[in-house]
């Protein structure tokens, strides 16, 4: 289950993770356990061609968040991101001078 509008504004890495704290705290939807999403579960969203404007990302989600960090750390002091702009995934430093927005995600269990 995918936060849909995903994050208003973008954010370093540590806020982007406090951002996904706050979502829990406030139980945004109704749930408490979202959390940013696996590179795999990211990139998944990708669209074989531009969809979304000029986006490889469906039209069902938020055009604001064109890259978006993940869980996933490549090695100490970077991460994995999506960009929906170019349709690929690269990683990044989590430095305080990088910002993405965030895509939360929550895993729905049978």
């Amino acid at each position: 289950m995918w936060h849909q509008a995903g994050s208003r504004n973008d954010m370093n890495y540590q806020d982007a993770k406090d951002y996904i704290s706050a979502l829990n705290k406030e139980r945004f939807a109704g749930y408490r356990d979202w959390r940013l999403p696996t590179l795999e579960e990211a990139i998944s969203l990708t669209e074989p061609g531009k969809k979304n404007g000029d986006l490889y990302l469906d039209p069902i989600f938020d055009s604001r968040q064109r890259r978006v960090w993940t869980a996933d750390l490549r090695k100490d002091g970077m991460a994995w991101t999506v960009w929906f702009d170019s349709g690929f995934c690269d990683y990044t430093y989590t430095d305080t001078n990088i910002r993405h927005y965030i895509r939360a995600v929550r895993t729905m269990l049978p």
